[in-house]
């Protein structure tokens, strides 16, 4: 036995017992009345259906969006294109679309404090599917929390595993497979309602009781008899109510029928019941239509009260977490799900007030103007102006505004031609022909160490242990090409024939190749794990063997190692040959105090891209700006930071002018 068989085997007889009787992989059911909830609180108590109906449109309203986080140094990119977000914002399955999917999680969580959807594709779900909650029996195990679920429904009982299905709760600390709706907790609130509504009905019905009578002395039995036929058909019944009895008699007196302290008490323990109701869900009263205190400020100060206390932290961020668990986590540990509040009116006062702030600091000379966009959500100026507070800004105006006719000129004299572009490009690119071979080499072993060792049942391990290869691999291959194109760019620029003055080992270069590194090891091997995933569940489907699915996967191995390695060696040695240029630009730069611009080289063929060869015609920048490329702010050339389709592929290059003083 391996140390870490004995370690798992040890880990096991440590496991907490979840349940005190210990029947374990016997179905459960909810000890609570799961039904009951819904007929006679949200399908009777208005209060009930309204706090809950609130309360799933607004949590179904709410956009997702999908980011790619980098766990080494935390950078992000929104992704638009993903069959993660077709589930989220377009149809969880044929029938029905993502809102109602969300309304419906909503509506279960207020209602039963749990919620159920089967994944069509434990490996990769693509479609969802909701299920009854109160006919869902979590199956509780001893080692794994539950082995699976049993869904019954009519006469037919389905067996679900444990990763077929999406289970999402609100914790009960008495019944860990429980969940804890605010329904059951208030739910002799909720009866003390439902009798006075009732108790109210009934009499209406049969006991309506007119303002006053007038009182007969001594009535003849034929007057007796009268009063009872003249009560019952005059009185009986909610509309005759309060209507009063009058008696032809002699010697009658009225007497006068007000509320009882008891009627007093009626009333306002239905105030009360409606309070209660929506505190425990978290509902202002004035959001649901209470009469008192209900004004246009009030109202919208309870609007955004409840999305701060009750829709985002109990509702759209326990959904979060449940969805990044079950779906994102499983197409790629680095995807991340989020939900979006921008169109969500009642925070967008706080975000005005936000943006007006940070206007303000601005105006003050208290933060720069990069600051401001920040706190706004704009991305970093390229005007070069950014990073300077509003006195430096209006100071080089006053000076600098209109620039004079010799340095048009200068500007003008300063692009690139055409010709000279071209000549440019073709150079870089024999250049990094060298760097593409050895470095698609270094892929392809990488792939034929992973489809010699690799299976249906130990890919994961596989790949984990190739990681650290992978990282080697193409951090020499970045710091090779770095070094070759910085050296080059620096002696150009400084107009030197050969020098070694370009440093490779510059801490913002070390830490350029370790962050990204770290982010394209992280892609490659989710890209890779979704594509094994999927054959597996397709060999799944099929009724393949194991050894089948292995098969497939080694050839899919095959595919990578002809068309996927140069895919990768031409991406990462774009990036690393231009960046390598600007870093040896800047060191120039600095060390010389040589005024240098750079311009975007586009590719020269038909395959350039539109918004590439726009890149290509526009005016030089500084070399701490950005290029404006088809929506993306890109510092050069095959930026990491930019989108897959600015990036992937990209073969341009990146060029130099002088500033002449």
């Amino acid at each position: 036995m391996g140390l870490l068989d004995l370690f798992t085997k040890k880990a096991k007889q440590k496991n907490p017992a979840y349940l005190e009787t210990g029947t374990y992989q016997t179905p459960k059911w909810s000890t609570q009345k799961d039904e009951d909830y819904l007929r006679h609180a949200y399908n009777r108590v208005v209060w009930v259906y309204s706090c809950v109906s609130i309360i799933a449109s607004n949590v179904s309203s709410v956009p997702w969006e999908l980011y790619r986080v980098n766990k080494t140094n935390g950078n992000e990119k929104q992704l638009t294109d993903h069959p993660v977000l077709d589930i989220l914002n377009g149809k969880v399955n044929a029938n029905m679309t993502s809102k109602d999917f969300f309304d419906l999680w909503a509506t279960y969580l207020a209602t039963q404090g749990k919620f159920y959807a089967m994944l069509n594709n434990p490996i990769i779900p693509t479609q969802l599917y909701p299920l009854y909650g109160h006919k869902v029996k979590p199956i509780p195990s001893r080692d794994k929390f539950v082995s699976g679920f049993e869904y019954k429904i009519s006469h037919e009982t389905q067996n679900y595993k444990d990763k077929e299905v999406m289970w999402s709760k609100f914790n009960d600390p008495l019944d860990f497979y429980e969940g804890l709706s605010p329904i059951r907790a208030m739910a002799r609130t909720i009866d003390t309602e439902n009798e006075a509504v009732d108790w109210n009905k009934s009499q209406l019905q049969n006991q309506a009781v007119p303002p006053g009578a007038i009182t007969v002395q001594n009535p003849s039995p034929e007057m007796q008899n009268k009063l009872r036929s003249e009560w019952l058909k005059r009185y009986g019944g909610a509309k005759n109510a309060r209507v009063p009895l009058i008696l032809n008699a002699e010697k009658a007196s009225y007497t006068q029928f007000g509320l009882s302290s008891v009627d007093m008490d009626f009333i306002e323990q239905r105030k009360l019941s409606r309070i209660e109701i929506c505190s425990g869900f978290g509902v202002p009263p004035q959001v649901v239509g209470d009469p008192e205190g209900q004004t246009y400020s009030n109202y919208q100060e309870a609007d955004r009260a409840m999305w701060k206390n009750t829709i985002i932290p109990r509702y759209l961020e326990h959904m979060k977490d449940v969805l990044n668990l079950y779906i994102a986590k499983k197409y790629n540990e680095s995807l991340e799900i989020r939900y979006c509040l921008d169109e969500v009116s009642s925070l967008q006062e706080n975000i005005n007030e936000i943006a007006e702030r940070a206007r303000q600091n601005f105006k003050f000379g208290i933060i720069t103007q990069n600051e401001a966009r920040k706190e706004n959500g704009f991305e970093d100026s390229t005007s070069g102006d950014g990073d300077k507070y509003i006195y430096e800004i209006q100071g080089k105006l006053s000076t600098d505004e209109k620039p004079k006719e010799e340095e048009k000129a200068i500007k003008k004299k300063s692009i690139l031609s055409e010709e000279e572009q071209e000549r440019l490009y073709y150079k870089t690119e024999d250049e990094r022909k060298k760097f593409y071979d050895i470095t698609e080499k270094r892929v392809k072993k990488l792939f034929e160490i992973e489809k010699e060792k690799i299976t249906a049942k130990n890919y994961e391990k596989v790949l984990e242990d190739n990681k650290e290869n992978w990282q080697k691999a193409l951090v020499k291959s970045y710091t090779e090409t770095i070094k070759f194109f910085g050296n080059n760019s620096f002696n150009s620029v400084a107009k030197l024939k050969q020098s070694e003055l370009f440093n490779v080992y510059d801490e913002n270069i070390k830490k350029f190749v370790a962050e990204t590194v770290g982010e394209k090891v992280e892609l490659i091997e989710g890209t890779t794990t979704e594509g094994i995933k999927k054959l597996i569940q397709e060999g799944i489907d099929e009724g393949l063997s194991i050894v089948a699915i292995t098969k497939n996967i080694k050839n899919l191995y095959e595919n990578m190692s002809k068309n996927r390695a140069e895919l990768i060696a031409r991406t990462e040695i774009v990036s690393a040959s231009n960046f390598g240029s600007l870093s040896g630009a800047r060191q120039a730069e600095e060390q010389l105090n040589i005024k240098v611009n750079k311009i975007w080289i586009r590719t020269f063929d038909s395959r350039v891209r539109d918004a590439h060869a726009r890149a290509g015609s526009h005016p030089p920048i500084a070399l701490k700006d950005k290029f404006s490329v088809g929506g993306d702010l890109l510092e050069f050339p095959g930026d990491p930071n930019g989108s897959p389709e600015n990036v992937i592929r990209c073969r341009c290059a990146i060029g130099y002018v002088r500033k002449e003083e």
